[in-house]
């Protein structure tokens, strides 16, 4: 069982991570010092903004896939620079905006730009990095890349509302759920590797997008599976969250196929109590989750869509597989 991983697994996470990016990590570096030109507005309440919401940077996952999944003989050095910048940036920008739909308070333990300002702040600086990181692709010239970006930043807003429509819907499937987070999640991993392979020039696109696709899913269910089993002491985002939000994610949603009726009408006495659902409940409510077989359930599907993922990457050489291949465990046993 996986919960048995929850001890010092966080460590070994993060050592991991940093040995497959050290291979690309002086490309990572040009990316995030490119991310600080681009956003020096001269503006001071704008750079402020930056200067908080930059105090703490992400693990840089999109911008590695990117530079792991691209032929580096093939691509110009500089447009890899620029497409890791503009897609770090618009991945930047969703989480702006959904910390403003959910009012999260806190992401990645520092204060949340609606919680530190206020949602109108968070909906400018969410649009300016938007701005930003779309004057950047058109200087690559390329309506392949343009054409894919625009089309991941609309899936990105359809999955939002397709998230929102879902909320506290008992009813919701399986199907609704992978619709959602394809949407939400795995349309930039997918636009990320299809850039990879445009700037490559090689014939690989479809694989490279499949595969962006599968791993994308992987990332938002383990990310689900460890609201219910993760480590909320470190993260910023305490274990429940999404009980507490009434999102219908995979472990909830399998969960409540398996239940008899008194244990669905608990969930649903729940999700309709106007003055919502407590911790204590929410704890409960995660207990009866995990014993109908919802985390079980969710890790084989990992599991399933891992070995998918892998088969997509069986035409490209044998370099750029084994990393991507290495990426992939590394998010199914991430601590976040």
């Amino acid at each position: 069982m996986r919960q048995g991983l929850r001890a010092g697994i966080s460590e070994k996470w993060i050592s991991t991570l940093s040995e497959i990016q050290s291979a690309v990590s002086d490309d990572l570096e040009r990316i995030a010092a490119h991310i600080d030109r681009l956003l020096d507005s001269g503006f001071q309440p704008i750079d402020e903004v930056f200067v908080h919401l930059f105090s703490k940077t992400g693990k840089m996952i999109r911008p590695t896939l990117l530079l792991l999944a691209v032929d580096r003989e093939k691509a110009d050095p500089q447009g890899l620079v620029s497409m890791g910048a503009a897609i770090e940036l618009i991945h930047t920008a969703s989480l702006v905006h959904d910390d403003s739909i959910d009012s999260s308070n806190f992401r990645r333990g520092v204060e949340t730009l609606n919680s530190k300002w206020n949602h109108k702040t968070s909906v400018i600086i969410g649009d300016y990095l938007l701005a930003q990181a779309f004057s950047e692709i058109t200087r690559l010239n390329s309506n392949e890349i343009f054409i894919e970006l625009t089309s991941a930043c609309r899936c990105l807003a359809e999955g939002e509302m397709r998230q929102m429509a879902m909320e506290g819907d008992l009813e919701a499937t399986e199907e609704d759920y992978f619709a959602y987070i394809q949407e939400k999640t795995a349309s930039l991993f997918a636009a990320t590797c299809s850039v990879a392979s445009i700037l490559s020039g090689d014939r690989e696109r479809a694989n490279l997008k499949e595969f962006g696709l599968l791993f994308g899913s992987i990332f938002q269910i383990t990310d689900d599976l460890l609201d219910y089993i993760g480590f909320s002491s470190d993260t910023g985002k305490p274990t429940g969250l999404d009980l507490l939000e009434r999102k219908m994610t995979l472990p909830l949603i399998y969960a409540l196929s398996r239940m008899d009726e008194a244990g669905r009408d608990q969930f649903r006495r729940a999700f309709s109590d106007q003055n919502g659902i407590g911790r204590e409940q929410a704890v409960r409510l995660s207990s009866m989750v995990i014993e109908a077989g919802g985390i079980d359930y969710s890790w084989s599907r990992v599991t399933e869509l891992a070995r998918r993922a892998s088969d997509a990457l069986d035409s490209l050489d044998s370099a750029r597989t084994e990393k991507l291949k290495k990426l992939v465990d590394v998010i199914v046993e991430r601590d976040r």
